[in-house]
């Protein structure tokens, strides 16, 4: 391993980053595409630098120093970008288990490739070799999909070969084939119930939920889905046997979605449910009241393509709202606007079921939506987000309450943007970013601890809204531990964090057990990370 491969490694924790020689590949599924600067093939060699007369030149490996790259996301698209630079000529591939593509290197020994990544985990192998056969590689892990996801008042995580799953339960929304919540029942007095519900994971790589319902990604292409089906956001029939009198539709167990296959992502809105295809494009399923799901008229209680958009790479959803980015870095917006989240340049409660491209936005790296509230990623690391404001959670400093109708940039304390920006997660009036050095930021509302304050200078949890991003608390003597490669916000409180060591991290508002913690029913404001599940 080169001196500068152990700095890089060093220098950006939450990032997946290895260095080695040698040789051997790593499977990964996907299409690569290379895109690489160009090279003149045609010109003649280099007479400064005569040919052998016998075998290869000794000399050493090329030295290959790759761009850190996040060991999680939710987008499929993953750029890899890097140099590598020897005395002689050299050539970079990327190799992915049934392929090798290579990639072209100019003259300053820059290279970069995009890639497609399969649900679940990825391992890619990048492989730079001169003129004599020397060879340098890194190799990256990329997990792509949530492995955890929070809801209204429930969380899922996927650990090991188990899917746990916690929280309020009276839809069905835990899965567990029951309407009993993790750690109460009918009379959370007496109740002997588990802390949280362990079902087996069975081939699932993602899993999300928003309000009362839950999908989960099968590494094969399936979606599962059960809880709450008022609005057909499972996609299949059920019974009306959930509820307070036991009369809403929903299912108390997992079942599939039908007419789904090849999918690589899944995403939920308040009621309703999204799919994206292996071939970039998406299908969705539930409430269209608002035009979120791109159909003329009406609801739609099966799952439907939306042929309006093609090379998607991410999605998410809003309470009535559906975002889609593609490959080209563009960011397109349909479905309720009443606090402009559109990005339309005003708000009103018309339907709007035509796509629209979010003006003022490119070269967009990964987008996410909180409840009226939406956020675009830009590729320099800077963040944008648009929409209801009314708790700051728009994050432009802005403590007025009012819509923002077009994208702002997401400010510090001092004014300036955020930078460095490599992930961001939102929900209810919450969001959650993290820069290259693996620091937290939230902003938005405190209420219920969900920004991680911590302690006021009274002594008391720090519960004021934020309208600009400020650091999570975490005490020095955790930080080193505290190394966090994802990380959900939930509409009802709760957010999750998970480090590379495999521990789960918590913080806000436990109503109904949803933060997941023993002896934690309706605990109020926990404003600083607490461990919720342990590493195995």
């Amino acid at each position: 391993m080169t001196w500068l491969c152990r700095q890089l490694r060093r220098a950006f924790l939450g990032f997946a980053f290895a260095c080695s020689s040698g040789s051997g590949t790593a499977p990964v599924d996907g299409d690569v595409a290379v895109d690489a600067r160009p090279v003149d093939a045609s010109a003649p060699p280099d007479a400064s630098r005569p040919e052998p007369e016998t075998g290869p030149v000794d000399r050493t490996a090329p030295e290959l120093a790759l761009e850190p790259v996040r060991s999680q996301t939710t987008g499929r698209q993953l750029r890899l970008a890097g140099t590598a630079t020897d005395d002689g000529q050299v050539s970079v591939r990327v190799e992915d288990g049934t392929r090798d593509m290579d990639a072209e290197v100019d003259d300053s020994g820059a290279f970069a490739a995009t890639l497609r990544l399969r649900p679940g985990p990825n391992t890619l192998r990048v492989v730079a070799e001169d003129d004599a056969g020397n060879v340098s590689d890194v190799q990256v892990e990329v997990y792509y999909g949530r492995r955890v996801s929070v809801g209204n008042s429930q969380s899922v995580f996927l650990q090991g070969d188990a899917r746990l799953t916690w929280g309020r339960n009276e839809l069905g929304q835990l899965g567990n084939g029951t309407l009993q919540g993790s750690a109460y029942g009918d009379d959370p007095e007496t109740a002997e119930l588990p802390a949280r519900y362990s079902e087996a994971r069975a081939g699932v790589v993602s899993v999300v939920t928003r309000q009362t319902f839950m999908l989960a990604l099968h590494e094969d292409g399936r979606v599962d889905a059960w809880g709450s089906n008022d609005e057909g956001q499972l996609g299949y029939d059920t019974v009306a046997d959930c509820g307070s009198r036991s009369d809403t539709p929903c299912s108390r167990s997992a079942g599939t979605v039908p007419g789904l296959s090849d999918v690589v992502a899944i995403e939920a809105g308040y009621d309703h449910g999204l799919a994206l295809h292996a071939d970039g494009t998406i299908s969705g399923w539930g409430s269209d009241a608002l035009g979120q799901l791109a159909r003329p008229e009406g609801a739609a209680t099966t799952a439907a393509r939306i042929t309006a958009l093609t090379n998607v790479v991410e999605l998410a959803a809003g309470v009535d709202s559906t975002y889609a980015l593609d490959s080209s870095g563009s960011v397109w917006a349909f479905g309720g606007n009443r606090n402009g989240q559109l990005a339309i340049g005003r708000a009103d409660t018309e339907r709007h079921p035509a796509p629209t491209r979010v003006a003022g936005l490119s070269e967009v790296r990964a987008i996410t939506s909180a409840n009226r509230t939406a956020y675009a990623l830009l590729a320099d690391g800077r963040l944008m987000g648009w929409g209801q404001n009314n708790a700051g959670q728009v994050g432009n400093g802005d403590d007025t309450g009012e819509d923002v109708t077009e994208p702002a940039f997401v400010l510090t304390g001092s004014g300036e943007p955020l930078e460095d920006v490599v992930a961001v997660a939102a929900d209810g009036f919450v969001a959650v970013a993290q820069d290259r050095e693996g620091q937290l930021y939230a902003w938005g509302l405190g209420a219920l601890g969900q920004l991680g304050q911590g302690l006021a200078g009274d002594g008391e949890p720090d519960l004021e809204n934020r309208f600009s991003a400020s650091e999570v608390a975490i005490d020095d003597a955790d930080r080193a531990a505290f190394d966090v490669v994802e990380f959900e916000v939930g509409a009802g409180g709760p957010v999750l964090a998970l480090t590379r060591a495999g521990n789960l991290f918590g913080w806000g508002w436990s109503f109904r057990g949803s933060l997941g913690l023993e002896g934690a029913l309706d605990a109020w404001a926990y404003s600083s990370p607490l461990l919720v599940v342990a590493a195995e």
